[in-house]
């Protein structure tokens, strides 16, 4: 199953994911979100609300390019299954802040086989943006915001 480029290159300014009454039912097996909002340069706010991600192995480009989304709430996402985060939030150049949980990892990660699975996450974003955000202390940022696990 996937939400692959479903909205990618649209002209949404926010969207809500909340209004769903399921529980997140409906999107509990899903695997890839690959570009799912990917240059959606009017996004601003998301509001992830019931969107279950616990199934997903794909999140790479998921915002790229969304040059005016300023902070994401991923505050609700189970990342347990996602391989890959290449190029998530490259070039968001109005990122502020992504909020995220403890189950926000990158466990299956740096145990899948996927080259590339951190590379340019944080790519041209803003330089006062934190990457540490992600609360992820199992390795190290570069200079072009990929990660490099220890």
């Amino acid at each position: 199953t996937t939400m692959q480029a479903m909205f990618r290159g649209s002209g949404i300014e926010e969207i809500d994911f909340s209004v769903s009454k399921d529980g997140g039912s409906t999107t509990r097996n899903i695997k890839n979100m690959n570009y799912m909002f990917g240059y959606c340069t009017n996004l601003k706010s998301i509001d992830f609300g019931n969107l279950n991600t616990q199934s997903v192995t794909n999140m790479a480009y998921m915002f790229s390019n969304c040059t005016n989304l300023q902070i994401v709430d991923m505050s609700g996402f189970n990342t347990i299954s996602c391989e890959t985060y290449q190029r998530m939030f490259s070039e968001c150049s109005s990122l502020q802040n992504v909020i995220v949980s403890s189950k926000f990892t990158n466990t299956a990660c740096i145990s899948s086989s996927i080259s590339s699975k951190f590379g340019y996450i944080f790519y041209k974003v803003p330089t006062t943006f934190n990457k540490d955000c992600l609360g992820w202390t199992n390795g190290t940022w570069d200079s072009y915001g990929s990660f490099k696990p220890n």
